[in-house]
């Protein structure tokens, strides 16, 4: 068991370990997948229900970071009813909260959270150290690779290029992305069967540290957030497709 909570930091490349999607899953993150420096458990979705526990470190004894909820129903807009409707596809739930450190608070209300809603992945947190402390606000969006200058999914080896990159909204260029902003962490899709599924990097000051260890924190949890959601939405997906093609097949 790790005595410190542990998350990707520096500039360093990590990869992110799927056991493919079953509920109760385990995915792990690390250089190498036998040296996983923190492992997430996922767990089926269900409005007001657990999505998945992060911890800071290989196994489930050590300091759990995080847990992701999905919203209940009755906190999310009324539009999120008509999933219900007849005829209305079941979607996947895009309103959560990821909690951190929850083992810490009696009362989950009073714990530190980030927000996600209608599939905005960003977040504001204190950076810097010491008296230079200030609040600044980071996005995730998704790059296709083909930006110039600032393709920084498509500066990771052996992946697709295809992924999300994070940027520091209260900047300018940087040579960052085609947004103008500085981008500050990216992860792609590595293009291969097996278990090692992603590359996630930090940086320019990411990976520099000056941004400190709450940011790292928030990068990382939201990170493992995205990914979860897109294999939800895959799942769904596939579901969806299996039905189309069933019905058609009935129909002939």
């Amino acid at each position: 068991m790790s005595t410190k909570p542990q998350v990707p930091r520096g500039p360093g490349p990590i990869n992110y370990y799927d056991s493919g999607w079953n509920i109760g899953k385990k995915i792990r993150v690390g250089p190498h997948k036998k040296e996983a420096i923190s492992m997430a458990r996922v767990y089926n979705q269900r409005p007001g229900r657990l999505r998945m526990h992060v911890y800071g470190g290989p196994t489930k004894k050590d300091t759990k970071l995080a847990t992701v909820e999905t919203l209940p129903f009755s906190k999310q807009p009324w539009t999120k009813w008509l999933r219900f409707l007849p005829g209305v596809r079941t979607g996947v739930p895009t309103d959560f909260d990821i909690i951190l450190f929850p083992d810490e608070f009696k009362d989950k209300d009073q714990a530190e959270r980030i927000e996600i809603r209608r599939r905005r992945f960003g977040f504001t947190v204190v950076v810097g150290h010491g008296p230079a402390l200030r609040l600044e606000t980071f996005e995730w969006r998704w790059s296709n690779g083909k930006e110039v200058p600032g393709n920084y999914t498509k500066k990771m080896p052996d992946t697709t290029g295809i992924g999300w990159k994070l940027l520091r909204l209260d900047t300018a260029g940087q040579d960052g992305s085609g947004d103008g902003k500085e981008c500050v962490a990216a992860f792609s899709r590595i293009p291969k069967f097996g278990s090692k599924t992603h590359w996630y990097q930090l940086f320019n000051s990411g990976a520099s540290g000056q941004l400190g260890d709450r940011f790292e924190l928030y990068a990382y949890l939201t990170f493992l957030t995205i990914l979860d959601q897109e294999a939800r939405e895959n799942v769904r997906r596939s579901a969806q497709q299996d039905e189309m093609m069933n019905r058609q097949r009935m129909n002939h």
